[in-house]
């Protein structure tokens, strides 16, 4: 491989263990690597070598960078883990020139600062601000959390976040940061056309929550989004029909609605929902990082209705619908939606993030 045209990703498809949000992000970075002609190798998501391996090479990292790591002492594993991994690739006759780098956890912490210490470009694409999934503001494990997530991110010579609310943030940390929205990679956007061709213009009555309950912030959002519409009067609200991982959970949450719980499905049940929705409602108490499925769900054809927290940096896109009260709720969930039009890639944001990869390959 040309030097100049080799980098290392730390995520790729195969990364995922399902197919979801994450990965969709990752495959969508991973198409403008190739509309960029780079070659590219994605780092091994696991450190060949023992723990007690790991806590000697984190100790020996320790040592010779000092405070470069804060946190507590049970990191000196995973910075040891991080110090294998990159070393695993850096010491190949062929060393990257950029490393693209998307998993901002505490545990990858010393990533950006190994391979910027190697004579990488480091360009971080953070999937979310993760130190903020769990936050608490009185728990001294989510301040530290944070602070090594955001002394690692200024290790990075170029930053581009998911939602243009953490722009904001990482600026009060000191921090430019860019915007590069999701954007539904090809495969995605396929699958979302093809239910957009088969809705017919007819008038339809049913909503559709979805969303994996297994995820707090998710679950979270879903109890209160219930509990709001349990308070309309009977028959204010159309038909209901909840989908994701985890929501045979709620079941006590639509006792005696007649609101429809399906669990987790296929993709072909999932897809006879969104033919049959007349639009998708996305609530949440909290969020972090950006809701992928609104703009694949615009992409299939299917208004969106959301609370502002849920829809942040979507809300530029026609067929967001934003209520906050549960009045504005209610209008929205009897008024009758356009069909949205499929969302404009970020043109000018992919060719910023292309030339902070490479500059030579912008275009």
């Amino acid at each position: 491989m040309d030097q100049k045209h080799f980098i290392l990703c730390d995520l790729g498809e195969t990364s995922w263990q399902s197919d979801n949000g994450g990965r969709h992000r990752t495959m969508q970075l991973h198409e403008l690597y190739a509309r960029a002609g780079l070659d590219i190798e994605t780092m091994a998501r696991e450190a060949d070598c023992s723990n007690i391996a790991k806590y000697i090479y984190g100790l020996q990292a320790l040592i010779k960078n000092g405070m470069a790591f804060p946190g507590p002492v049970k990191l000196l594993r995973h910075h040891g883990a991080a110090h294998a991994r990159c070393s695993a690739h850096l010491s190949k006759p062929s060393k990257p020139s950029t490393f693209s780098w998307e998993d901002t956890h505490c545990n990858n912490s010393a990533l950006p600062f190994l391979m910027h210490r190697a004579g990488c470009k480091v360009v971080a694409s953070p999937q979310n601000l993760e130190a903020l999934f769990y936050w608490d503001l009185y728990s001294k494990k989510s301040t530290w959390r944070l602070r090594v997530e955001m002394t690692a991110l200024k290790n990075a010579d170029a930053i581009f976040c998911i939602s243009s609310e953490e722009q904001w943030l990482l600026a009060l940390f000191g921090m430019h940061a860019d915007f590069l929205p999701y954007h539904p990679p090809l495969y995605v956007r396929q699958k979302m056309q093809h239910i957009r061709d088969l809705r017919e213009p007819s008038q339809k009555t049913r909503i559709l929550i979805m969303g994996s309950a297994e995820n707090p912030p998710t679950r979270q959002g879903m109890v209160q989004l219930l509990e709001m519409l349990n308070a309309f009067p009977p028959g204010a609200a159309p038909p209901l029909d909840i989908v994701g991982f985890g929501t045979e959970n709620l079941q006590q949450e639509v006792t005696g609605t007649g609101f429809k719980i399906h669990g987790g499905v296929d993709n072909e049940t999932l897809q006879q929902l969104l033919l049959q929705a007349k639009a998708v409602i996305c609530h949440q108490k909290r969020g972090i990082g950006a809701l992928t499925r609104i703009p694949e769900m615009l992409w299939a054809g299917v208004p969106v209705i959301a609370n502002s927290i849920a829809a942040r940096s979507a809300s530029i896109y026609d067929g967001v619908n934003i209520y906050n009260s549960p009045q504005e709720l209610l209008d929205l969930l009897n008024r009758t939606l356009p069909i949205p039009p499929p969302p404009a890639a970020p043109t000018k944001a992919e060719a910023r993030f292309i030339d902070a990869l490479c500059p030579a390959h912008a275009g």
